[in-house]
């Protein structure tokens, strides 16, 4: 199996959704520009503005029809933006993405590092006071298979279910939440049956 990512798929969901918004936010505020100006019969195709992507201005670019009675065959006309705006650059919106998506993964790595601090520290306490931490009962075949893989598992409660983290054999975390169950036995089964329907 290869080595599992370091973010849930939850985690990288809500950080290119953030990124996302965070990136058409920004750039629709720095790209705001006035109106275009134009006379005659000609119409705009694309207005001025600034490209989303890279940030840089353009100009409006109009399309002129044929005019009655008149012979001159239609065209496009390129009108530059006026200095005022065209000095300018908007943020583009790949900045925002990682500025915004950035962010949540930045927050997720600190909230995943405090966990697995705070279940080294209860650990290391429980070890301080010579007590020796309770284990949890998990099935003689998922302890094979763990043993076979070079795993080991601990378990916590959250959301009403028993979750099974896979660690390894020096106790760093491997994959949160790999097993869940209504007991540790039932979370402690499923994380063999998930390695094989992953494979």
């Amino acid at each position: 199996m290869s080595p599992p990512p370091r973010f849930t798929i939850r985690q990288l969901v809500l950080a290119v959704v953030v990124g996302l918004v965070v990136g058409v936010s920004v750039f629709e505020v720095t790209g705001i520009t006035g109106p275009d100006l134009y006379m005659g019969f000609c119409y705009p195709t694309i207005r001025s503005g600034f490209d989303p992507l890279t940030g840089l201005p353009h100009g409006v670019t109009l399309y002129c029809p044929t005019i009655p009675n008149q012979p001159k065959p239609p065209s496009t006309i390129v009108v530059p933006m006026s200095p005022e705006f065209a000095a300018r650059r908007a943020l583009p919106v790949p900045i925002g993405l990682l500025l915004g998506g950035g962010s949540v993964l930045l927050l997720a790595s600190l909230k995943n590092s405090r966990r697995q601090r705070r279940g080294s520290d209860r650990s290391s306490s429980a070890a301080g006071r010579g007590e020796r931490p309770a284990k949890p009962q998990v099935p003689e075949a998922v302890e094979a298979w763990l043993a076979s893989h070079g795993h080991t598992l601990a378990f916590h409660e959250a959301d009403g279910f028993v979750w099974a983290d896979l660690l390894d054999l020096g106790g760093r975390m491997i994959w949160p939440r790999y097993g869940r169950g209504r007991t540790v036995t039932e979370a402690a089964e499923r994380v063999p049956q998930r390695f094989a329907d992953e494979q």
